[in-house]
């Protein structure tokens, strides 16, 4: 009987053969510690237990990995996890913990615009490339109204959910690109480069 610890969902995660929202299948009986069982749910990880004849029978298995099998065929499940992701990242747009003064009224327009364009993306199931926003000019954000850790905090959360988003955007491979492309320019604007 394996015993499945959260040090070992941990390895799986880290070395990407195992993500959130991912269905683990389980090739053999195993116990899970308590702590694994916390870890799974954190990450919304579904444990799923076959018989091992059927390992070899089943299409949609990807790979075994110390008697864990991570399932490929969860295409509905990633869309609307990645649905989900693309929503948490159009709602840190509105950069909520910066003061209205913080940008000026165009910059502000243009949040809101890349947040219309992402919700667009989402609703047409990402099967048209991602508009890129036109460059600005170089902006003066005004850092008197905020500390700066809190700016620092907000653009490391945009930046971070940018970074999963590529991750889950990337079997999208006609759309990816342009994904890539958006966050490029997104990221010049934060960094007040053009």
């Amino acid at each position: 009987m394996k015993v499945i610890t959260e040090e070992s969902i941990r390895q799986l995660l880290r070395n990407k053969k195992l993500h959130r929202g991912a269905q683990l299948l389980v090739a053999e009986p195993s116990i899970i510690t308590p702590s694994a069982q916390s870890y799974l749910r954190e990450y919304q990880i579904e444990v799923k237990q076959i018989i091992k004849e059927e390992v070899g029978q089943e299409n949609d298995l990807q790979e075994l990995v110390g008697g864990c099998v991570e399932t490929a065929d969860r295409h509905i499940q990633d869309l609307n996890y990645l649905d989900n992701e693309i929503g948490k990242l159009r709602n840190m747009l509105y950069f909520p913990l910066l003061p209205d003064v913080f940008f000026d009224e165009y910059l502000w327009e243009y949040w809101r615009v890349q947040q219309h364009s992402l919700e667009k993306f989402k609703a047409i199931r990402y099967r048209e490339v991602l508009s890129v926003p036109a460059p600005l000019m170089p902006q003066a954000f005004q850092f008197n109204s905020c500390s700066w850790r809190t700016w620092q905090h907000s653009v490391a959360e945009l930046l971070r959910q940018m970074e999963y988003v590529t991750v889950l955007i990337r079997p999208f491979e006609q759309v990816s690109d342009s994904f890539i492309a958006w966050s490029k320019e997104i990221l010049s604007i934060i960094n007040n480069k053009y």
